[in-house]
């Protein structure tokens, strides 16, 4: 599924307020009030984001990071996060990454300590490397923003964003397509909120002697 743009997302938007066309030729900015809803909707995609980012369907990301420094002073070795960090969801250690043999295991660890708001400490006594799972805040528009650009997040969470922009714009002037908008809003946030439980997974104990017969080791 490709990613919606962001004059996609405000086409959608004036679709649903019949801001759109007239007899079939789209709206110039210069019509009405055309070019103040504009000027309004990349804050109203920014929020709208946010909301899903923050509420329902979190951005992940992850970050890989080598403990090689012997530092004596303090004991600890920093990890600066993006500037668009938000918070932490997990941290592992990689076990046995250099055997030849094996595929690399990781264990959960809380060897860590974040005492600054996009900083994470790790001790410097246990060499080797961390796989740092995160959540980041979605990408924030200016206002003069290409509106080519892709919406952040992923692609199932765009087709709701028209109705938010929409439900904001309707809302001081025409409550009910607010109401009709803003429930649609919250239909589409709720269908997004399918997280699973965290699942571990690995090897089943060979009670039956299988991988013994078969030769695999």
């Amino acid at each position: 599924m490709a990613k919606m743009t962001i004059r996609e997302c405000m086409d959608a938007a004036y679709q649903l307020l019949n801001e759109y066309s007239i007899a079939g030729e789209v709206v110039h900015l210069s019509y009405n009030d055309q070019a103040d809803l504009e000027n309004r909707m990349v804050n109203l995609i920014n929020a709208a984001q946010m909301e899903i980012a923050k509420t329902v369907k979190p951005i992940h990301e992850s970050a890989t990071f080598v403990v090689d420094d012997d530092n004596f002073r303090t004991g600890w070795q920093a990890l600066h996060m993006p500037y668009n960090f938000d918070s932490i969801n997990d941290v592992r250690f990689v076990k046995d990454e250099k055997h030849p043999y094996k595929m690399p295991e990781f264990e959960r660890t809380s060897r860590y300590r974040q005492l600054e708001d996009q900083t994470i400490y790790f001790p410097t006594d246990v060499k080797g490397t961390y796989i740092v799972e995160y959540n980041r805040y979605p990408i924030r528009y200016s206002a003069d923003v290409d509106k080519d650009t892709g919406l952040d997040n992923t692609p199932d969470t765009h087709e709701a964003i028209p109705y938010y922009v929409a439900s904001m714009l309707a809302i001081d002037d025409h409550q009910y397509a607010y109401a009709a908008f803003n429930n649609e809003w919250e239909k589409r946030l709720a269908r997004m909120d399918s997280k699973v439980p965290h699942v571990e997974s690995g090897d089943v104990d060979d009670v039956y002697g299988f991988n013994r017969f078969y030769g695999v080791w």
